[in-house]
This record gives C-alpha cells, structure tokens and sequence, in this order.
C-alpha cells in the first residue's frame, strides 16, 4: 500500500493487480489471507458506506464485497475466506456482518445495543476477538470472543479496562489500561487452559493473531531498549520475535498478518526497515 493510501498492490498467483482508492476516498484497510485479499476504501469524509474489492489471489479476479453494506470506518478482520465488518442495521444500530468470500454470501450478525459499540477486532482459526464499549466516561471496555456469533466476555481481565483481545487455541490473549489518560500504555496478560498469566508491558491496539501465536508490540521501557515484537506461543512461552537497531527513541508499527506471513515496520534513529516472516 502507498504511503498515502492512495493505491494498493495486490500480488496473487497469475498476476499483480493495482488497486486506486478513487476520488475522495483512501485505502483504510488492506486485509490478506491464503486465498483472497480485501481492499477497503473509505469515504475521507467518512459519510458514505466504504467501497470494498475482493481479490480471489488463485485467479486474479477482482469483485465487490457481496453482503450487507459497509460502515465508513470500523474495524475489520479476514481469517481464511471469512470476512468480518461493521455494517448498520436496523434504527442505525451498529452491526457486525459476515461474508464467506468463496461463496458470495453475506450476512447480518451481532448488533451493539444502544449506546455502545465495538472495535479491535481480531480473526483467526481459534476464533473472533472484540472489544465492546459503552458511552460512559471514561468508557467501560469488555473484551470478548464469539460464540454462536454472539460476543461472551472473557474470563480474567479487571472489568471495564480491557482493550486488545485474541483466541489462542487454549485461552485468550488480551490487554489492559491501568491508566485511563495514557490509553496507549497497556499491560498483556494470558490465559491458558484456566491458568492466568503476566505477560507484560504493551502497546494498545496491535495484538494479533498469526500462524499459530499472538504478537504485540513492546515500546522501549529505558533509554538503553529497544522496541520488540513479542510472541506468545501455543507452548505457553513469551518470546522475544524481533527487535528494533534503535534504542530509546524507537518504534514499531502496528503489525500485519496475511497468509500466516507477519510484516513489521521499523523506526528510529539508526535507520528505518520493513521486515517479514512466515509464522507456522
């Protein structure tokens, strides 16, 4: 994807295809599996739904998103060929919908109830993440994992400061913020067959599910750290994935995962990278 969201480029197996964002619109979402990409294009004026290709890698061929239309904006997660979105429903309440690309089939689900929400979600084969929210200041934040397409709260987090979440294959990976006016700090913590467990400082909003782990960013915690990637595994180890040349005054941005191959951007005063892998 361009710098500026203008385009995006999507490689499959017969050829590469170059996406535009079009007119008034930027690209707000570039999601990959084995199997398909999703090109979200959102209204810059975030007033009309968002345009959405769907690319079939094996043949190339491109089509629009077959199921309930789009909410500008939102949060949005592929996993195989499932697609979840934002869409309204009914008195505009604030739905998530479905659609199983290979089949052309979308679907209404879950609404919020009135004067609440939700966001971060999270999507692989273990299951789909959200964080509902309610109108309250500050917030009050649930974190949840679907079950018959409804979300069911998760057991362990402290109530109402949670805010990443992701299935493992035994439990959940979630984050929480002790500090309400620095929403960006987070502490992670894990479950595991019923057992809880400290994982550690954090950043909000980059939990994700890969492969077979769990990824989140760490910030440096001292002026002589680096920033990390960290991976917590299905053998219930936390692992150190990547770390950034740079110390102190380091970065790393959200990470990305597509076709169980995470890719990872770099900051920071000894230079800038972008660097992948393949996640088993």
């Amino acid at each position: 994807m361009s710098e500026d969201r203008s385009t995006a480029d999507v490689a499959g197996i017969r050829n590469q295809l170059t996406i535009a964002a079009g007119p008034g619109r930027r690209i707000s979402e570039l999601l990959m599996s084995e199997g398909w990409a999703v090109v979200v294009r959102q209204d810059t004026a975030e007033t009309d739904p968002s345009d959405v290709d769907v690319v079939d890698l094996a043949t190339g061929e491109r089509s629009e998103l077959v199921g309930p239309e789009p909410a500008s904006g939102g949060s949005w997660a592929l996993t195989g060929g499932d697609l979840y979105y934002p869409t309204y429903g009914d008195d505009r309440a604030y739905c998530l919908a479905t659609s199983a690309l290979a089949d052309s089939n979308g679907e209404d689900g879950w609404c919020a109830p009135a004067r609440t929400g939700f966001s971060n979600l999270t999507a692989s084969e273990h299951g789909i993440g959200m964080m509902t929210f309610d109108d309250s200041r500050p917030a009050c934040r649930t974190v949840n994992l679907l079950e018959a397409g409804l979300p069911q709260p998760i057991d362990g987090p402290t109530e109402c400061v949670a805010w990443d979440v992701a299935a493992t294959a035994d439990g959940a990976v979630w984050s929480e913020v002790p500090k309400p006016r620095r929403q960006e700090e987070a502490v992670f913590r894990a479950s595991a067959d019923g057992t809880f467990l400290d994982l550690g400082p954090g950043t909000t909003g980059t939990a994700l599910p890969c492969g077979d782990s769990v990824f989140f960013v760490r910030d440096p915690q001292g002026p002589g750290d680096p920033a990390r990637l960290m991976r917590w595994t299905p053998d219930h180890t936390l692992e150190v994935a990547y770390e950034s040349a740079s110390t102190g005054n380091a970065f790393l941005g959200e990470p990305t995962c597509g076709g169980g191959v995470l890719t990872l951007s770099s900051y920071g005063e000894e230079g800038d990278e972008s660097v992948w892998a393949a996640v088993d």
